[in-house]
């Protein structure tokens, strides 16, 4: 947001600053309620990664598989599963 020097001079005078807005944010990610309710982006893509396979069986590929499910290559999915230690139950 790009605001004239003249308008930050003259709120500045006045005592009529707006407030800050990263104050806001800040609080809201302090909170404690907040933080146990989001979990790592690594994890919330492990755990899509997972209902995809189950929903499909644990097949990757072809029409019916993870990959097209997720839209996303077979060989990608099988990379990020390498990544993320995903591994068909026996």
């Amino acid at each position: 947001m790009r605001i004239p020097f003249a308008e930050l001079k003259s709120a500045s005078i006045s005592g009529t600053a707006q407030p800050d807005p990263s104050s806001s944010f800040t609080s809201l990610t302090s909170s404690t309620s907040l933080a146990s309710s989001i979990s790592t982006l690594e994890e919330a893509e492990r755990q899509h990664i997972l209902r995809a396979l189950k929903q499909t069986q644990w097949r990757i590929a072809g029409p019916k598989g993870a990959a097209v499910l997720l839209d996303i290559k077979r060989t990608t999915l099988q990379a990020r599963m390498r990544k993320l230690g995903i591994r068909r139950p026996v």
